[in-house]
């Protein structure tokens, strides 16, 4: 279920940019693992959004393998590529890559290295290889013990919605991929969400949609 809903997310994403979006399997996965599943989800996430970002024409994909106990998971893409350079640093904060392609796409460079220390919180490792012009592949593991009994149904929580009014929410973000990732969370749990890409949209916005909650990139074009 975990990996049916990353790839209904970023098939919508990679069809909006006109690529494909591949999601392979190895034949003999576990049903269920221990692991943090929100920080797992926020490193697939980011590294698949790049993927999708920084491609233009062909795919991006995410296989998945298991043994020993050990999980791979390896996100690729034939976009833009990284330069051997940019691939000494690609994981410092706030490094974005030199060249101008890269720079023209909107972005803090966080994600990665934000990636990065989630993927060592975990006790886990994460490697990258890229080719100019070519694409990158990201390379994580992690060790994901295998849950030889399944979690009582009592226990297994399908979030989908909540009690109470309804609550509105501001999504501020200049990347439309983080917007929908964003959206396409939020909405089907019955969120009112309203989005703007700038902060001149956003002080407009509000007063009239009046949100419970913002949540606001850190960096934008305009403020």
């Amino acid at each position: 279920e975990f990996l049916d809903q990353l790839e209904d997310m970023f098939s919508l994403q990679a069809a909006d940019k006109g690529i494909v979006f591949h999601c392979e399997r190895a034949a003999h996965l576990p049903t269920v693992v221990y692991a943090d599943e929100k920080r797992l989800r926020q490193i697939l996430i980011n590294l698949l959004s790049n993927a999708v970002k920084y491609t233009t024409r062909g795919h991006a994909s995410l296989a998945v393998r298991y043994r020993n106990q050990v999980a791979e998971f390896e996100i690729s893409d034939t976009g833009m590529g990284i330069s051997a350079e940019d691939l000494q640093r690609v994981f410092q904060p706030f490094e974005r890559g030199s060249g101008a392609e890269v720079r023209s796409i909107p972005g803090t460079g966080l994600g990665l290295t934000i990636t990065q220390l989630l993927t060592q919180v975990m006790g886990g490792e994460i490697n990258v290889r890229s080719t100019p012009g070519q694409g990158t592949t990201f390379t994580v593991r992690l060790l994901l013990s295998e849950a030889l009994e399944s979690p009582a149904a009592s226990r297994v929580r399908h979030i989908r919605g909540y009690a109470g009014p309804r609550r509105r929410i501001m999504v501020v973000d200049d990347d439309p991929a983080h917007v929908q990732v964003m959206a396409s969370l939020l909405r089907p749990l019955d969120f009112e969400v309203e989005t703007a890409a700038t902060g001149a949209e956003a002080l407009a916005l509000a007063p009239r949609f009046r949100p419970d909650l913002a949540l606001v990139d850190l960096s934008l074009p305009d403020m």
